[in-house]
């Protein structure tokens, strides 16, 4: 046996076993819950926080912090957690333009491997810059960063229209181009923006067509082509109180007309995923009318049926605007809202969603 066959050999049965551990890991029946943040006497409220993995497992959590939604002192925290601890680092400012709120915060790492931070900064005024936002209201802007999120770039405009806002995460599509679903605020209804050029540029793709304000869009590849993206209900719609439901069959350029599910909803954001085995997951508040429990579904189908259902947090209390990813591991990774003044952090694993309570 040559030497250099006995190092291919042994690499092969290193890259085994990580393979069975990380198997292992998504087997076995965890639950952990910590804190990442309370909110403090000058920022008393936090809203939207959004979940990202970082190189060898460093997970990113972004969130907007203030005295309220469309607060003047608004501005977005962002925290890391290594894998090898518990904890999570003092917050440091990500985003915050003096004088005006910054909200909606996105993370997504892009695949050159910058770390984006897409969010929305409200303005009172009209604006002459980006040239064609001439009206006050909600503009999406972005910054990268090259290192992780320790050391942000300069703050860009993403669109020139106004009144849009992200919603969900990101998606990477099979034909290489990158999904960004959005809310928009001026029409009540949910759109989708493309970019074919790693995040350059972007441009508008599709719109919902639903005349009754279906917003929040949270989108995953469903199969082969083929996307999947639950939306909610508006705060004050007249609409049944559950999820609704929509399909792609090429890569975002159209969608089927929305139709209602059997998962029940009070006008919350929602999280969904598509794991590395295919599954689905899909965080959502189980009730009509309250945003407790946060609850996590699970599909082996596609998302036409979701089987196993599991209680994350109950209690009297709000708890939204749930995120959630996957970690090499297995391992899924969720933070969300208590409150309005503490954010939470959960890992878990697939088999505890099947694990009878």
């Amino acid at each position: 046996m040559t030497l250099s066959f006995f190092r291919r050999f042994l690499l092969i049965c290193a890259g085994l076993t990580a393979i069975s551990l990380n198997q292992s890991l998504a087997d076995e029946p965890f639950f952990r819950e910590t804190d990442i943040y309370e909110a403090r006497a000058l920022l008393p409220e936090c809203y939207r926080p959004s979940l990202t993995v970082l190189e060898n497992g460093i997970l990113a959590c972004a969130w907007a912090s203030g005295s309220g939604m469309q607060a003047l002192d608004t501005s977005i925290r962002i925290s890391f957690k290594s894998s090898e601890n518990n904890g999570w680092t003092e917050p440091a400012v990500a985003a915050d333009e003096p004088g005006y709120p910054d909200n909606y915060p996105l993370l997504a790492k892009l695949p050159d491997g910058r770390l984006r931070l897409i969010y929305a900064t409200l303005y009172r005024e009209k604006r002459k810059n980006p040239p064609d936002a001439r009206l006050e209201g909600w503009h999406l802007k972005y910054r990268d960063s090259k290192d992780g999120g320790r050391i942000w770039g300069g703050e860009f405009f993403l669109i020139p229209e106004s009144g849009r806002v992200p919603s969900g995460g990101m998606v990477e599509l099979p034909d290489g181009g990158l999904l960004l679903g959005l809310t928009d605020l001026r029409k009540s209804g949910s759109m989708f923006l493309v970019s074919r050029d790693k995040g350059s540029y972007w441009k508008d793709l599709a719109r919902i067509a639903d005349p009754s304000g279906l917003v929040d869009p949270s989108a995953a590849l469903a199969g082969t082509g083929t996307l999947l993206a639950f939306l909610r209900p508006q705060e004050g719609s007249q609409r049944e109180k559950v999820l609704w439901q929509t399909e792609s069959p090429d890569n975002g350029r159209s969608w089927s007309s929305p139709r209602k599910t059997e998962l029940l909803n009070p006008c919350g954001p929602t999280s969904l995923l598509r794991l590395a085995n295919g599954h689905l997951a899909l965080l959502y508040n189980d009730h009509a009318e309250w945003l407790t429990p946060l609850t996590i579904a699970l599909s082996e189908d596609g998302g036409q049926s979701w089987p196993w259902k599991r209680n994350l947090v109950k209690g009297q209390w709000d708890n939204r605007d749930p995120s959630l990813v996957e970690t090499a591991d297995g391992r899924l990774h969720l933070v969300y809202v208590a409150r309005n003044i503490y954010l939470k952090y959960l890992e878990i694993s697939e088999s505890w969603i099947k694990e009878k309570p």
